[in-house]
């Protein structure tokens, strides 16, 4: 069973919510730049550039070449792939959405179904950090 978090915009009707899976994004480790962009992250995108830029700089000033810089990359890659999820949740949260959950299913479409299922247990809004 995966965790997935459900997300509103202000003064949406429930049926326009966003669902975010909690855990390791697979697309934002491998395409950082474009997911970041899509996501409409631009601090974050901003913050990797800036990392890119450091790991170039520095490694370019001590002669590091091949294996060295590629781990250095590959760290940022996974620091991002692992942390994705919680900043596109935050960004959301800072936009003014109104997060509902935990929500269980083994996939997006089984979250879904128990979010919008009518009972008398709706989901309570996460608190807004």
């Amino acid at each position: 069973m995966k965790l997935y978090t459900a997300h509103r915009p202000p003064h949406a009707p429930r049926d326009q919510a966003y669902f975010i899976k909690d855990g390791f994004s697979w697309l934002a480790f491998l395409f950082p730049f474009v997911w970041l962009l899509v996501k409409r992250l631009w601090l974050a995108f901003a913050f990797y550039l800036l990392a890119v830029a450091a790991i170039a700089a520095g490694a370019g000033a001590v002669g590091l070449t091949g294996a060295p810089v590629f781990t250095l990359l590959l760290g940022l890659h996974l620091l991002i792939g692992f942390e994705a999820n919680n900043l596109h949740r935050r960004a959301l949260l800072r936009r003014g959405f109104t997060a509902e959950g935990p929500l269980l299913g083994d996939d997006m479409e089984q979250a879904e179904i128990r979010y919008y299922a009518p009972s008398s247990d709706t989901p309570s809004a996460l608190s807004q950090e």
